[in-house]
């Protein structure tokens, strides 16, 4: 399987201090879908039929037009005969139908969102947001996938508090993610927990 991260802005709505493309503070650049199209139907003819996932990307990917991710679609998904479509969204904006009909069809139903324990929302306003959205797309058939990343706060949670309210939330998948020292994440080392840290929690 190869697997493509198509980062269609590098911008944000969040400023998480673990972003590794340093959130609202990052570079206002949207993709040109019409090079990267391109750029993918070059590689296609290079490398021959093989499975491939695409992944829409940021920054928060829905900040970009919704119909360029359409026409991405529409120009890619005859190129491989084994290819499916994700997302990883950050689920902290209004949900139009526009992008609802975007998950339901080319997502197959199939969406990626973070959370943390202490960082992602500044205040309960986009909590409250970012949940109602998550329950929305669980009550539509949606499946989500939720991403956790591992801060100095998670490390002091609870294991099995934290696995029962992802069990009440009603996600089926979740992903423990180690951070990285990139763009945000470079101004806050307090983030990080220690190596034996990360050790005893798992």
């Amino acid at each position: 399987m190869n697997l493509f991260y198509v980062k269609t802005t590098e911008t944000c709505n969040l400023n998480c201090k673990h972003c590794f493309t340093s959130g609202s503070k990052g570079a206002k650049i949207f993709w040109n879908v019409n090079k990267v199209i391109s750029w993918f139907k070059k590689y296609r003819n290079h490398v021959g039929e093989r499975p491939v996932h695409f992944e829409f990307h940021g920054g928060e990917p829905f900040l970009a037009d919704v119909e360029d991710m359409y026409q991405f679609y529409y120009e890619t998904k005859d190129l491989w005969k084994d290819r499916t479509y994700g997302v990883t969204t950050n689920l902290t904006f209004k949900l139009t139908d526009e992008i609802r009909g975007f998950i339901n069809g080319p997502l197959e139903k199939r969406v990626g969102t973070s959370w943390d324990t202490s960082i992602r929302f500044t205040n309960m306003r986009q909590y409250d947001l970012w949940r109602s959205n998550v329950k929305t797309l669980l009550e539509a058939g949606v499946t989500i996938k939720l991403f956790v990343s591992v801060t100095k706060d998670l490390v002091k949670m609870d294991q099995k508090e934290l696995l029962l309210w992802i069990k009440e939330l009603g996600v089926t998948e979740v992903s423990f993610e180690r951070l990285t020292k990139d763009g945000n994440a470079n101004e806050h080392p307090e983030i990080f927990p220690t190596n034996i840290e990360l050790q005893d929690w798992f």
